[in-house]
């Protein structure tokens, strides 16, 4: 059985000049498509033998590129957890840090997507001021070993 290719979506096939803050020129577009932001956070992230960790628990704007270190954290923070035998802890200690990134993520999409004219303005205005900042991390404070392990040795 064959399966019928689609076309491509020609969103718009007349060219326009469209100017992005000065930088870029668009002069058309071949094909378009709307990304829709959930912002979501799991409400249990244990129910019996299952466990949720990264995307399953979480989802977010790619705003503030947390997404992933988030994910990473969660799996660092269960693989502990299991080899504690403290799996109850896991979801008092990552939940939180997730309801955080959530929202500072959606935060940072409203302004970046602000439909109202002024609210743009100043948008635009107020962020090449404050030049180029780094985004801060969000996460727990992990414990950390009291010293390394020497070359060899295995961890307990």
């Amino acid at each position: 059985m064959r399966r019928r290719r689609r076309a491509p979506c020609r969103a718009r096939p007349e060219r326009r000049r469209l100017r992005g803050l000065g930088q870029a020129e668009v002069t058309g577009s071949t094909w378009s498509s709307r990304f829709r932001v959930h912002h979501r956070v799991a409400d249990r992230y244990r129910n019996g033998r299952l466990l949720l960790a990264g995307d399953a628990a979480h989802v977010h704007s790619p705003a503030g590129g947390q997404g992933m270190n988030t994910g990473i954290q969660d799996g660092y923070a269960l693989g502990r957890a299991i080899a504690a035998g403290r799996l109850d802890d896991y979801e008092a200690q990552r939940r939180p840090v997730a309801r955080r990134v959530v929202a500072f993520t959606h935060r940072m999409t409203r302004v970046a997507t602000a439909r109202n004219a002024a609210a743009r303005a100043a948008r635009n205005i107020a962020l090449p001021l404050l030049g180029p900042r780094p985004v801060p991390v969000i996460s727990d404070p992990a414990p950390r070993p009291a010293r390394p392990s020497a070359p060899g040795s295995r961890a307990r």
